[in-house]
């Protein structure tokens, strides 16, 4: 009989320290999820993929809202998603974005130095890795009215890419935007070569869509200072032969053409 009762509480004892444990480890698990959730929110935008730091070309922007909804901009890979409105979903450290294409994708988030750090383990967007790790960091602005207006270029530092300085931006809400040159007289004019000119402003990313003798080009930039006087765009980037080089452009408000 002896033996009966300390077996009897033994088997108690063990059933009471494994349900302990589950309650802790259940514990945990919504500390870290709740941890996420309240972390997540807010305006992100690609800071490193593997070991390298993103080249602005390849930024994706990503707005986490505290109803679920996920507003996000894509524009690698031949994408252009600018604003559009999906979900989200936490489970553990688990993050699952579902956008409005019916694509989604999943990761593994922590944080580190201020950054998300994500795992991804699953995305069937096109032309997307299935797997990687990356880096993303909080937005540090909203330039999206303050770059409306017209704009002139006063200094290229770095290499070239689809022009110098030398241009005048002019920035619709609509979307759209007016690219003007010198004309032989020295008269700023609209560049009749550049048709379907379209941009987008995302946080402090700035992308560029436009069409020049039936071809498509993009850049993207990154709006460091915007204000009444002067705006400030940088950009990491790369060459045909992969060396990475930066260039900042410096423009100045104009009050008329």
């Amino acid at each position: 009989m002896r033996i009966l009762k300390n077996t009897c509480r033994l088997a108690i004892s063990v059933f009471m320290i494994a349900a302990m444990n589950a309650v802790i480890g259940c514990s945990e698990v919504n500390e870290e999820e709740e941890y996420l959730k309240e972390s997540i929110l807010g305006m992100w935008k690609t800071y490193s993929l593997g070991d390298e730091l993103c080249l602005t070309n390849e930024r994706a922007i990503n707005e986490y809202l505290p109803d679920g909804k996920y507003v996000y901009t894509i524009f690698t890979n031949g994408l252009w998603f600018c604003g559009e409105v999906g979900s989200y979903t936490v489970s553990g450290n688990k993050l699952t974005m579902h956008y409005a294409r019916n694509f989604s994708s999943e990761c593994l988030v922590s944080f580190h130095d201020g950054r998300a750090v994500t795992l991804q383990t699953m995305s069937d967007i096109p032309g997307t890795e299935n797997e990687g790790i990356g880096e993303m960091e909080r937005v540090s602005g909203d330039y999206s009215q303050a770059i409306l207006g017209l704009w002139e270029g006063v200094k290229l530092t770095g290499p070239e890419t689809y022009g110098a300085a030398e241009h005048r931006w002019e920035f619709l809400e609509d979307g759209t935007y007016v690219y003007y040159t010198k004309n032989a007289a020295g008269v700023w004019e609209a560049d009749p070569l550049n048709t379907e000119n379209l941009f987008y402003v995302a946080g402090d990313v700035l992308c560029f869509r436009w069409i020049k003798d039936g071809v498509q080009y993009r850049e993207w930039w990154d709006i460091e200072v915007c204000n009444d006087e002067k705006m400030i765009w940088t950009a990491l980037r790369e060459d045909s032969d992969g060396e990475r080089f930066e260039t900042v452009l410096e423009m100045k408000k104009c009050r008329c053409l």
